[in-house]
């Protein structure tokens, strides 16, 4: 290319640098290049009638900051003696649309005078296209994951961390820097050989979800715990329900002491329940009326309906 050359009489071999602090050689490349043949497919890419028309689209933008650099890069490959160039370029089409290409140019041998160079296109607009919709979607399944109120991480088939979120980091007391790429059961060992390991290990081997509540001692703290296979691991969701557990404790030991209390004394005492409305009678029900109550848990119709009589008999 007789540029090239005068810049090399001149004692410049640096394309480069020269191209960064002189920005009128750039309108001089790009008045010198010129597209001598178009195949079909590459009419039909840019939309363009002719080889002209697509000569005019590129040499449109091509002072634009981004393939400013570009075009640099591949002159100075022409200029450094390479003999193939590849890249990713955008072009605007005839009609202004953006698409996405694969570019490759090969350049004329060293030594042989030619300034003609071979550029291939590759279309990859619906790759592209396909990857940003990919990267969206990502990113909206991060921020719910990430604003969940469950914790949730995700294991591979090596029982290897590759996800937390910000509620796991805070239930397992970790930071997940921590944790990624790093096994479950190494940085969790006292959950090894336990109920929740033979969960885990069942569902990664027949592949159907599991349920289950389990009490970690080293973090004194009962999990709700859902674990959901896949071909690439475990998606585990938990949380944390110490104190539903503890209150259903408390229930169940003021449940008991009531039907002690109950069981204990003649009297008619009796438990209604205005959810359901089954009522339940202590055994002075039984003592006193005659009626198996303690074993049928009556309801209020079945008491407000009933004839009773406390008189002596004759």
């Amino acid at each position: 290319m007789e540029i090239l050359d005068e810049l090399r009489a001149q004692g410049i071999h640096d394309f480069r640098k020269h191209a960064a602090s002189h920005p009128e050689i750039m309108q001089r490349l790009v008045d010198a290049v010129q597209i001598l043949d178009v195949n079909e497919p590459t009419l039909t890419l840019f939309g363009a009638r002719d080889k002209d028309e697509i000569e005019r689209l590129l040499k449109a933008g091509a002072l634009s900051t981004d393939v400013r650099t570009a075009f640099v890069t591949q002159i100075a490959g022409f200029a450094e003696g390479r003999s193939i160039f590849e890249d990713e370029r955008t072009f605007r089409t005839r009609a202004g649309e953006t698409i996405h290409t694969l570019m490759r140019i090969a350049y004329p041998a060293a030594g042989s005078g030619s300034g003609r160079v071979l550029v291939s296109l590759m279309d990859v607009t619906a790759q592209k296209r396909l990857e940003a919709e990919r990267a969206s979607l990502a990113a909206r399944l991060g921020a719910t994951l990430e604003n969940m109120t469950d914790a949730f991480c995700l294991v591979d088939r090596d029982w290897r961390f590759t996800y937390l979120n910000a509620e796991a980091e805070r239930v397992l007391q970790r930071h997940r820097t921590d944790l990624l790429g790093r096994s479950m059961w190494a940085e969790f060992p006292e959950a090894r050989d336990t109920a929740i390991h033979a969960m885990y290990v069942d569902a990664m081997r027949d592949g159907l979800p599991r349920h289950m509540e389990f009490f970690y001692p080293p973090l004194d703290e009962w999990f709700d715990v859902k674990a959901y296979p896949s071909s690439d691991g475990l998606a585990i969701y938990f949380r944390v329900i110490t104190e539903k557990k503890q209150f259903d404790e408390q229930r169940r030991l003021s449940e008991e002491r009531f039907r002690q209390i109950a069981s204990a004394t003649t009297d008619v005492i009796s438990d209604w329940d205005l959810k359901t409305g089954v009522m339940w009678w202590g055994e002075g029900y039984t003592t006193i009326f005659g009626y198996p109550a303690a074993e049928t848990l009556l309801g209020w119709d079945s008491w407000t309906h009933s004839t009773v009589s406390i008189a002596p008999s004759n």
